[in-house]
């Protein structure tokens, strides 16, 4: 059977289901499109009811992995080898939203400090903002700036890179926009 294409860093997930019994174990290997180990060969039979391996593509063509898994029973007789494929999407450049911050005044508003300043081919980046109110410009810039910011609030500001595949990465940046001192210096009286 052919799972669905999924995102690189996503796991397996293969849901095991045996007609041989409950106290089926199994042992499995998986392989690249290019004939290479995908992951770590289950050479000794396990009992377990999925797979669940972090499968990474780090090249920049969706990759193919194929699992070959065969059950094995109670008396520890093979059955027939299952062939499983996963298609893995291309990893995504990892977001960044830049150090967390705090800041006094909010009359100058605020420039966010993003380092991703280069993307790959076919992918997008966009900021978001909770709660609502302030103004991202230019929304898909790194250091893009903000304004209409409300003292006294913390701002959860949030970069996302997508590709193409629509598999994506998330980083939060935390923005203080704190209240301002009160002078409490008094002059004595004479």
């Amino acid at each position: 059977p052919v799972q669905p294409v999924i995102c690189s860093h996503t796991s397996s997930n293969i849901n095991l289901i045996s007609t041989l019994g409950a106290s089926t174990k199994y042992t499995w290997t998986s392989t690249k499109s290019d004939g290479s180990q995908a992951s770590q060969p289950q050479s000794i039979a396990v009992a377990t009811t999925t797979i669940n391996e972090d499968l990474i593509n780090n090249s920049n063509l969706q990759e193919t992995i194929t699992y070959t898994i065969t059950p094995i029973s109670a008396l520890d007789c093979p059955g027939a080898p299952v062939t499983v494929i996963i298609k893995v999407d291309p990893s995504v450049t990892s977001a960044n939203a830049g150090p967390d911050d705090e800041i006094c005044d909010n009359t100058n508003g605020y420039k966010l400090k993003s380092p991703n300043t280069s993307l790959k081919q076919g992918e997008t980046a966009a900021w978001s903002v909770s709660p609502a109110g302030p103004v991202i410009t230019p929304n898909n810039q790194g250091d893009a700036d903000v304004v209409n910011l409300t003292i006294g609030t913390d701002y959860t500001f949030t970069w996302t890179i997508t590709a193409s595949s629509g598999c994506s990465t998330t980083d939060d940046v935390i923005l203080k926009v704190l209240r301002p001192i009160i002078n409490t210096v008094t002059v004595p009286s004479t």
